[in-house]
């Protein structure tokens, strides 16, 4: 159970990461997955920022 808990964080760590480097394609697949799920709203919103966090940042 204990690995399952340091999996699950390490992959919650490495979404940020994985988000950005998505291409449009596989980005917008993924919103729309998301949406699918509950809180799907609240999730795409943290996906967007994620994507764009660097872009914010520059402006």
């Amino acid at each position: 159970m204990k690995k399952f808990f340091e999996d699950f964080k390490k992959n919650l760590a490495d979404i940020p990461a994985k988000v950005e480097q998505a291409s449009k394609g596989k980005f917008i697949a993924l919103l729309v997955g998301l949406l699918l799920m509950p809180a799907g709203t609240f999730l795409c919103l943290i996906a967007l920022y994620f994507k764009f966090r660097n872009y914010f940042n520059k402006v």
